[in-house]
């Protein structure tokens, strides 16, 4: 916060002595927004709205923002009708427009929005595919012709698209090591990057970079994720049932070898489809020892009861209703789910983030089958 208001304090001086400006934000929009007012705002650590930098008021569908900053940070763009951008700030002239296609945001004249713009480029067809072969599980499992031979070559699509998705990623950060767009890609990165590359790039950031609302928030994650480190205790909790009672998670698998904690969500397409997956572990280990507890990160309990019942779930089920907002995403580093935790009797975390084929394999050695 404090230097949040230094940076705003800057701002005002400058502004009000008429010096030099450095920073100049330009944008143009659709008419049809009928906007009058936009603010720009700093980000926490959570990526949450926090000060108030500057703010001004919109002429004919067009603003115009001006003054200085210390260090390009990443911030928020907050018009009067509920419509927003995110962007990097720094000491240029930035232009935002919007498509008339899509109405997407196009952020042109700064050198990290032009970074990240680039990377974007490169990394969408990725995305696209992987879209593309989700929604062809979810057509299969409407139409009742999800069989597991089918599911087993779209899990090995998926897999191999993520690779290259690692590998777009790794590329870029190479190329930019000490980038506040790299620091961004490593906080969003929804895909396999593995902690120890990510501690590494983190650890050769300039100060500058890691006092950034993206490197503090990247820095939070790090930490939530070496807080659940293999070899480490899991975090128990207690949440609610599907009745409504709550319990602590260790109480379901006390008597257990070992304790499989999996995240997902009714809404979760990949996770639905893992169902399957997962009652089919369920079966052949539970008998040997296992558990499995699910926590679902919905906040309709009607869709995770439904969701429970369609998918013939009959394990325990746990949630708090909070979604995103439930505090174990942020205690175990969750970016995406699916999403599991493998614990042993010892109550010490062996695995993370495995599904599919690597899950089974990795359970396969712990119980010597």
């Amino acid at each position: 916060m404090k230097s949040a208001n230094i940076l705003l304090l800057i701002l005002i001086i400058i502004s009000a002595c008429k010096q030099k400006e450095h920073l100049i934000i330009e944008g143009t929009f659709p008419a049809e927004w009928e906007t009058q007012n936009v603010q720009l705002r700093f980000l926490d650590e959570d990526l949450n709205d926090s000060t108030i930098i500057a703010h001004s008021s919109v002429k004919n569908n067009q603003f115009r923002m001006k003054g200085s900053i210390m260090h390009p940070d990443y911030v928020v763009l907050r018009f009067d009708n509920d419509k927003s951008v995110y962007l990097f700030l720094e000491n240029t002239t930035t232009k935002i427009r919007f498509s008339p296609q899509t109405g997407t945001p196009i952020i042109s004249g700064s050198p990290l929005n032009d970074q990240l713009a680039t990377f974007n480029a490169q990394f969408a067809p990725f995305r696209q595919e992987l879209q593309k072969v989700r929604d062809e599980i979810v057509k299969a499992r409407n139409l009742q012709k999800d069989t597991p031979g089918f599911l087993t070559r779209k899990r090995a699509q998926m897999d191999t698209i993520i690779q290259e998705m690692v590998k777009c990623q790794k590329a870029f950060i190479t190329e930019h090591p000490n980038s506040l767009a790299t620091a961004y890609i490593l906080r969003m990165s929804k895909t396999d990057l593995e902690m120890p590359f990510v501690q590494s790039v983190y650890s050769n950031f300039d100060g500058e970079i890691k006092n950034s609302s993206i490197g503090k928030s990247l820095k939070k994650q790090i930490t939530a994720q070496e807080k659940t480190a293999l070899g480490n205790s899991f975090i128990d909790i207690r949440l609610a049932d599907v009745k409504g009672k709550e319990i602590a998670i260790s109480e379901l698998a006390e008597d257990q070898e070992y304790l499989l904690l999996d995240f997902w969500a009714s809404w979760c397409g990949p996770c639905r489809h893992e169902n399957d997956n997962m009652i089919k572990i369920y079966n052949q280990y539970h008998s040997k020892g296992l558990e499995i507890v699910g926590i679902s990160l919905d906040v309709n309990k009607e869709a995770w009861q439904r969701a429970i019942k369609e998918d013939h779930i009959t394990w325990a089920q746990l949630s708090d209703l909070k979604g995103w907002n439930s505090p174990l995403v942020a205690k175990y580093g969750i970016e995406g789910i699916p999403y599991t935790v493998l614990v042993n009797k010892e109550g010490k975390i062996v695995a993370k983030g495995l599904r599919a084929e690597n899950l089974r394999n990795k359970l396969a050695e712990v119980f010597n089958n």
